[in-house]
């Protein structure tokens, strides 16, 4: 580790196997100089309910390796797996140690990386139950409670509490949260600052919600959202899962949240952060950009 006064990310997520999208990307950033890649999640397209099958995800392990290999012509990938890789990349292997794809490529599921004395990425992957509403206007309440009786949607991977209980869900999903972060806090102190990279982001901000044939579909965590409004560590959350809701949000001075949007539709994006004179970490310049 050597530390730095600023960080330049390039940021991808939702690839789905699109490698020529990818190779445009890499052609068309090759000349700026970023620290890291990051990648939030869904990089290949097991298709739903077939994480799990080895016979169907070992041609999408292929694939997940020779996207990450154009990644790395930018720089070293760090990357959570989204709701759409492979169950392996959730697990760990004989040494307890997340599953890697390629050799300049880290899977930070679970994981923690320090970049400065007071710096973590905090990483966890996977998604909760997709939720839905009817009303924009009237359904757009940050953070808000939802009817599990009307709201279901979609499930989730690997975090699918059956049958349909998004709470249950979401606890599991905050639980592994918090035993990151713990992991940080154990490692850089109580005070260490956080940017979290994730492949859903917090419930009910428009980085998160989508219209689909005319339904509003809510794609993140509730208790996410809460923990993150809450505590002092986190300044940021990085990450993807809705394709159409690109955007940067700063929710107060110290809160951000960013989404690149959806890598196969041409979407991604430059996040700089920067240290200050009194230590702090915060966001430079966050910019979604277009192939």
């Amino acid at each position: 580790m050597e530390n730095k006064d600023s960080y330049k990310f390039l940021v991808v997520t939702d690839v789905h196997d699109n490698i020529e999208k990818i190779k445009t990307l890499v052609n068309k950033v090759q000349d700026i100089k970023f620290d890291y890649v990051f990648c939030c999640g869904d990089v290949v397209d097991v298709p739903i309910d077939k994480n799990e099958d080895t016979e169907i995800t070992k041609e999408y392990v292929i694939k997940l390796k020779n996207i990450f290999t154009e990644l790395e012509k930018i720089g070293h990938v760090i990357w959570v797996p989204g709701n759409h890789e492979p169950v392996e990349y959730f697990k760990l292997d004989e040494n307890n140690n997340n599953i890697e794809v390629t050799k300049d490529s880290e899977n930070l599921h679970k994981k923690i990386k320090k970049l400065d004395d007071n710096l973590y990425i905090v990483g966890l992957g996977g998604s909760v139950p997709i939720m839905t509403g009817y009303n924009w206007r009237h359904d757009f309440v940050l953070f808000k409670d939802l009817n599990l009786e009307k709201d279901f949607k979609y499930g989730g991977y690997p975090y699918n509490v059956t049958p349909n209980d998004f709470h249950k869900s979401d606890e599991l999903f905050i639980r592994d949260l918090n035993e990151t972060v713990d992991k940080a806090k154990k490692e850089g102190g109580e005070n260490v600052q956080i940017l979290y990279l994730t492949h859903l982001g917090p419930l009910y901000t428009s980085t998160n919600t989508i219209v689909e044939k005319g339904e509003v579909l809510y794609l993140g965590s509730k208790q996410l959202g809460d923990k993150f409004m809450k505590e002092e560590n986190g300044f940021i959350i990085v990450h993807g899962h809705s394709h159409t809701a690109e955007g940067y949000v700063t929710l107060r001075s110290d809160k951000h949240i960013f989404n690149p949007g959806c890598c196969t539709e041409g979407h991604y994006g430059i996040l700089d952060i920067k240290k200050d004179k009194n230590g702090k970490w915060g966001v430079g310049s966050c910019t979604v950009a277009y192939l």
